[in-house]
Formats: structure tokens, C-alpha cells, sequence
């Protein structure tokens, strides 16, 4: 009786264990997936990103203070790059005016400026013009 007890438990505490690796999985699927959004919307035409998906991104990848490296793992290659002083500025394009995919030379466009210190990303202002 006691053997069937244990093999009892065994199975509840494996099939809990399977449950939460499921989730976990299920959750790093659905960051990457966020991850590639962003990425794969390049000058911001298909409408992808947004402020708010930048600050999610941020947060639940916890950008704070990592490096230029591993920021760019998740925001992919910004469309500009600018220094200023010991700062380095990533510019991300979103909510841009685009005619068959393409940005539109001088229309208005919204874009996200990250800042980095030392190369360890620090803040981020989003602008609208």
C-alpha cells in the first residue's frame, strides 16, 4: 500500500513538473514571436510596432542595463544609429506613412530613440513629428 502511495505522488509531481515546463515553453514562444513582430516590420509600414510593444519588449526581456548585444538580439538592427558624447542612440521607426511598403521620404513618422551608457541601454523617449 505504501509502494502505491509513492508511485502515486511520483505521478502528480511529474505531471505538475511537465504542466509548468509546457508553460514556460508556451511563454518563451510567445516573447519571440512579439520579438520577431518588431524585427520583421523594418521601417514600421506593416504596423507592428508600437510604444507599447517596445516597453513590453523591455520589460519582459529585462533590456535595463544589458548590452548593445543582447538588446539588438531582441529589437533586431535599428534603422539609425547616432552617438552623442559616451552615448550611443538606437532609432526605431513605428506608425510611419508608407505607400507599398515603402516609408515615405519627409511624411510624418513616429520612432523610438534607446539610449545606451557605456553600452548598457538606459532609456528609451518616443517622439511623433
Amino acid at each position: 500500500m505504501r509502494n502505491l502511495y509513492l508511485v502515486f505522488l511520483f505521478i502528480i509531481l511529474y505531471n505538475c513538473n511537465s504542466q509548468e515546463k509546457n508553460i514556460r515553453n508556451e511563454n518563451t514562444t510567445v516573447k519571440s514571436e512579439i520579438s520577431n513582430n518588431w524585427k520583421k516590420n523594418k521601417d514600421g509600414c506593416l504596423k507592428l510596432r508600437s510604444k507599447k510593444l517596445a516597453e513590453n519588449l523591455i520589460k519582459n526581456y529585462n533590456l535595463n542595463n544589458k548590452s548593445k548585444l543582447d538588446f539588438r538580439k531582441i529589437f533586431g538592427k535599428p534603422n539609425k544609429i547616432e552617438k552623442e558624447n559616451n552615448q550611443g542612440v538606437y532609432i526605431y521607426y513605428f506608425d510611419c506613412i508608407c505607400v507599398k511598403g515603402n516609408l515615405v521620404k519627409g511624411s510624418d513618422k513616429c520612432y523610438a530613440e534607446f539610449y545606451f551608457v557605456n553600452d548598457k541601454y538606459k532609456d528609451v523617449i518616443f517622439i511623433c513629428e
